[in-house]
């Protein structure tokens, strides 16, 4: 209907006034946040993906451009000078929700040629997470900063920061002291933290997703296995 074509067209007036074809991605802000993030790319190639737009693929492809060869996915890879997200001067030492691996089946399913060594990297990214994130006590996966739980600055960490009301100088001075809390592998990325090891629910589940996506996209029962243990582990905790 009218609605729907007019929603269409502004949303990829958006993607359009946003690619950078130099970079391969979509920039969330020109001037603030040039940056390229993790989940930010795979809901562009989602969205790519609904107009059947290659640019999806090129998305993916240039996201994995920052993939360590262990497998991590940095959260951002960034546009210009250096920022402090870990001990890396061209990209994070943390990582994002697994966005990667719905997109990769958007795409497919959109009838986009998804290559191979796109598939594989997508696996390297989440079982990543399970060699080095998955607590042993309770099978869940930790994250050791607020910004991979994509939720950022948000409420939930008001009691954290020790305020009710949103402050950007003390939720900024926070968020750096977790950098400098985190440990971090001899290739740049964060593993545990001295302070914030947290094993979220909504973490959790879209890990669980994101191996079902995989299973989709590959046929590998494996990664049905691992929702499957995830999802008990995630049920068991909730109760």
């Amino acid at each position: 209907d009218e609605l729907g074509f007019s929603v269409r067209t502004g949303a990829l007036a958006v993607l359009n006034d946003a690619w950078r074809p130099e970079a391969g991605y979509c920039f969330p802000n020109a001037q603030r946040y040039p940056h390229q993030w993790l989940w930010d790319s795979c809901f562009h190639a989602i969205a790519f993906a609904a107009f059947r737009d290659p640019r999806g693929l090129v998305e993916l492809e240039s996201l994995f451009r920052g993939q360590l060869v262990d497998g991590f996915v940095p959260h951002m890879r960034y546009e210009g000078e250096s920022i402090n997200r870990g001990p890396l001067s061209d990209r994070s030492g943390f990582t994002q929700p697994p966005i990667f691996a719905h997109a990769a089946r958007v795409l497919l399913e959109a009838g986009l040629d998804l290559p191979d060594h796109l598939v594989a990297r997508c696996a390297d990214a989440l079982s990543w997470l399970f060699t080095n994130r998955q607590d042993p006590a309770t099978g869940l996966i930790y994250v050791v900063h607020p910004w991979e739980t994509g939720e950022d600055d948000s409420a939930r960490y008001d009691s954290r920061v020790g305020t009710n009301v949103y402050s950007y100088e003390r939720f900024t001075a926070t968020d750096l002291a977790l950098v400098a809390d985190a440990s971090y592998n001899h290739l740049g990325a964060a593993v545990t933290s001295n302070s914030f090891e947290v094993l979220p629910s909504g973490f959790n589940s879209l890990v669980a997703d994101a191996c079902l996506e995989l299973f989709a996209v590959t046929g590998n029962p494996a990664w049905a296995d691992r929702a499957l243990a995830l999802t008990r582990a995630i049920r068991s905790e909730e109760h």
